[in-house]
């Protein structure tokens, strides 16, 4: 009890001597942090919004640019690495990956006039190369999590993902394409630069659409649609470049999962780190994630922590130093009383002096507020902090002017 009495004896000393700039400097500093956290609070729930409106789904994408490209395919192992790193991808029981790349094909003898080629409609009719049509390239997957329903035949199964040459692969085709192939036609396709041989197994129904790894919505009434493939030709035949392209698309897809975002960047991290390729590849549409490797909870949680000290410590300064001024004014309140003031009236003064530094300590969060983030200077939690710092810390002062003996303190 005599060390808390000491202890209050020397905070008591010590604001005597804090000014008004300090008590209006915490204020100040309290409610910008308060108004910090709410911000954040408010951008959990739009995340939260977000990843519940687009099912958990992350993008990935390889930081293969300029040289590191170069360097990495240039060795022998780079193709192996990155085959096997979409296999893990694909093996991973934690998350689902889906591949939708959106590579145009070109189909040689296939003539069907500008209003069909890819880019028409989006780009200058100069810039659209003929015979070159949209297309995207799918696994099951993406197929399971797309809005695609066929009106005739029947969607790839798991042995028409996998390639080797020479061996035929399946196509859908999209709905505006339907009356110029029949179920069972062969269509010789270029992809990638390689010539391929397709038969046609199902048409979509008008407005099918798939949603890519940037989650914007594709159509899919004047596309080719074609199985992302894994190439397990070890003959040599499927050449290297090929191959390289194929998976370098392949590992540019979404991952769907109910894990935390971090917890998915330290799998691919693994893998990467487990088969030597560098760069890493980095996760896409992670609102989630923030410095130091943090998610948005954790870090409104600190700073609602925080929040917290600084309100209590806020609290415990204001009072201190309200009633240190108290103390030494009692004389001039014990003679303003004999003169016939109120204790109420008293109690006005102290009140008043809360209020400037109130005031003050406001005027500079709302500027900022408004300046620096545009925001409306309005939010629960500023006007939580505000109410308990205001019903707090004048209590002592009034209880201390509500008691005054003033005898006694006309004898100081």
């Amino acid at each position: 009890m005599a060390r808390i009495e000491k202890l209050f004896s020397y905070l008591y000393n010590a604001a005597k001597k804090i000014s008004n700039h300090i008590v209006i400097l915490t204020i100040t500093s309290l409610l910008v942090l308060m108004f910090a956290t709410n911000l954040l609070i408010q951008l959990t729930h739009k995340n939260e919004q977000f990843d519940e409106l687009h099912r958990n789904a992350y993008g990935l994408m390889d930081s293969f640019i300029g040289e590191k490209e170069t360097d990495f395919f240039n060795s022998e192992e780079g193709v192996p690495k990155i085959k096997d790193f979409y296999r893990k991808l694909n093996a991973e029981e934690t998350f689902d990956y889906g591949v939708m790349t959106r590579q145009p094909v070109g189909i040689a003898d296939l003539n069907l006039g500008t209003s069909y080629y890819h880019g028409y409609g989006t780009r200058p009719t100069e810039f659209i190369n003929d015979n070159e049509y949209s297309s995207v390239q799918v696994n099951d997957v993406s197929l399971n999590r797309s809005a695609i329903d066929l009106t005739k035949g029947r969607f790839f199964n798991e042995e028409e993902y996998l390639y080797e040459d020479g061996k035929q692969l399946p196509v859908l085709i999209g709905a505006d394409l339907k009356p110029y192939f029949d179920i069972g036609d062969e269509v010789n396709i270029s992809y990638l630069g390689r010539e391929m041989d397709y038969a046609v197994v199902g048409f979509l129904d008008e407005d099918s659409y798939i949603v890519d790894r940037n989650h914007f919505t594709v159509f899919l009434n004047k596309h080719f649609v074609l199985p992302a493939i894994d190439i397990v030709d070890d003959s040599g035949r499927v050449g290297r470049t090929f191959q390289q392209r194929v998976y370098l698309q392949n590992t540019n897809g979404v991952i769907y999962s109910d894990l935390a975002a971090i917890a998915i960047v330290d799998k691919i991290q693994r893998f990467s780190n487990e088969l030597g390729i560098e760069p890493h590849y980095t996760l896409l549409n992670v609102p989630n994630i923030n410095l130091l490797g943090l998610e948005t909870r954790a870090i409104v949680l600190i700073f609602s922590i925080i929040s917290v000290l600084l309100l209590i410590i806020s609290i415990i300064v204001t009072m201190i130093n309200l009633l240190s001024k108290t103390d030494i004014m009692m004389k001039n309140y014990a003679i303003h009383y004999i003169c016939g003031a109120r204790k109420r009236t008293l109690g006005s003064f102290i009140m008043l002096e809360m209020i400037v530094s109130f005031i003050l300590g406001l005027m500079m969060v709302f500027l900022s507020q408004y300046f620096l983030f545009r925001s409306k200077p309005t939010n629960w939690y500023l006007i939580t902090a505000i109410l308990l710092l205001f019903v707090l810390t004048p209590i002592p002062s009034l209880v201390k002017i509500a008691n005054m003996n003033i005898p006694e303190e006309m004898r100081r």
